[in-house]
């Protein structure tokens, strides 16, 4: 019987160490709950920042094209105005070029106004005839000639070429 006491002592000691070890296993069980719902309520909370992150992507890639398409036009355009600069620029070239010349013809009649004004006799009046009178006394400083004639030159005869 003894043996049967030491056992039953032995059993009774067991099960209050284990009737400890299932309220520790119980006490972590509750811990481990708790952990479990509040990782999962962080869970759903990082979901919903990473939805959130993914529609602000979305929209920031979409407006990234966008703003590339405006920018490539407003490129074209600058480029279009730059061609349309240089053209302008050579068309200003070329009138100033023109300018220039006009100017040069201009200058040239000035002087030939000038030679004109200068070296040519003008009239002084009109004799009975109505014919313009010179200071000269010449009385009118156009006369009317017959045109040289053309072509009053003769032929050289040469010894080598026969002509009959």
């Amino acid at each position: 019987m003894r043996a049967s006491n030491e056992r039953i002592k032995e059993l009774t000691e067991r099960m209050e160490k284990d009737k400890t070890d299932v309220e520790r296993f119980k006490k972590e069980n509750e811990k481990l709950i708790h952990e479990d719902m509040q990782i999962s309520e962080n869970y759903e909370k990082l979901k919903i920042t990473v939805k959130g992150s993914d529609e602000r992507n979305g929209k920031s890639y979409n407006e990234n094209v966008h703003l590339s398409r405006v920018l490539q036009a407003k490129e074209r355009e600058i480029n279009q105005h730059l061609d349309e600069i240089a053209n302008l620029k050579l068309q200003f070239q070329e009138a100033k070029i023109e300018n220039e010349r006009i100017n040069l013809k201009l200058n040239s009649y000035s002087s030939a106004n000038f030679v004109l004004q200068h070296l040519v006799p003008k009239p002084i009046g009109k004799n009975k005839a109505g014919e313009d009178v010179y200071s000269d006394g010449m009385g009118v400083g156009y006369h009317q000639v017959p045109p040289p004639v053309l072509n009053n030159f003769s032929k050289k005869q040469s010894g080598l070429v026969n002509e009959d």
